[in-house]
């Protein structure tokens, strides 16, 4: 499999998410950055460059649910993704084997757990 030919469909169809509705918000914004982000860490992965900027959306994690025919959308890119996981390696992927766990949660309707926690803010020093 030509994994470079691939991964620009991956990307395509999160944007096509995106646009399903007006609003940024919900499962299926979230699996569109979800798309983008697998996509940027497969190409950074190949390249050997440095990984993309996790999206806030994926910080937090979501509850929602993902109905409809994107479901079977999202079963196919999460399988080819997960060939491509083994053609990476180091963080990019961690985050591509991430976006597999996700994807495969939304899939089911199940919560997706968030990617990173942003840092704690430091307390006051005791002492």
């Amino acid at each position: 499999m030509d994994l470079r030919s691939l991964i620009p469909w991956v990307a395509a169809t999160g944007l096509a998410l995106r646009e399903l509705d007006e609003d940024k918000t919900g499962a299926d914004d979230f699996a569109a950055d979800l798309l983008i982000f697998a996509g940027e860490m497969v190409e950074a992965g190949l390249d050997k460059t440095p990984l993309p900027e996790i999206p806030e959306a994926l910080r937090k994690g979501t509850t929602d649910k993902i109905t409809g025919s994107f479901r079977a959308t999202l079963q196919v890119i999460r399988d080819v993704l997960i060939i491509a996981k083994y053609q990476v390696t180091g963080q990019a992927r961690a985050g591509v084997n991430f976006v597999i766990i996700a994807l495969t949660e939304l899939i089911t309707k199940q919560p997706v757990a968030a990617l990173a926690q942003e840092k704690p803010k430091a307390g006051p020093k005791k002492g």
